[in-house]
């Protein structure tokens, strides 16, 4: 991951599954990664020092799933991601009704 975010899958996608695999990618990296939402729903991963990352988290940090150490559990994960997919969900509905 040199200069590219990783993506993941879909945001409803299967939470458990989606943890697990970002677990994997992260376990793997010596630094942290930010995990969020693009505008299509992926969800996707980053050091949060690469300007994507920093992007998001300077103009749309309610996209931000969270920034992660190696030392968290997938359970842990799938929780937040399944609290991001409802946000995100609900942002969807505001959106495209106004």
């Amino acid at each position: 991951m040199k200069g590219t975010p990783t993506v993941l899958g879909h945001i409803v996608g299967n939470a458990d599954m989606l943890a697990i695999r970002f677990r994997d990618t992260l376990k793997n990296r010596r630094y942290d990664l930010q995990l969020w939402i693009e505008d299509s729903g992926c969800l996707v991963c980053a050091n949060p020092r690469m300007p994507a990352a920093r992007r998001i988290a300077n103009n749309e940090p309610e996209r931000i799933v969270g920034t992660y150490t190696a030392a968290i559990k997938a359970s842990e994960i799938a929780e937040d991601i399944t609290a991001a997919r409802i946000e995100y969900g609900q942002r969807q509905v505001m959106e495209y009704s106004a």
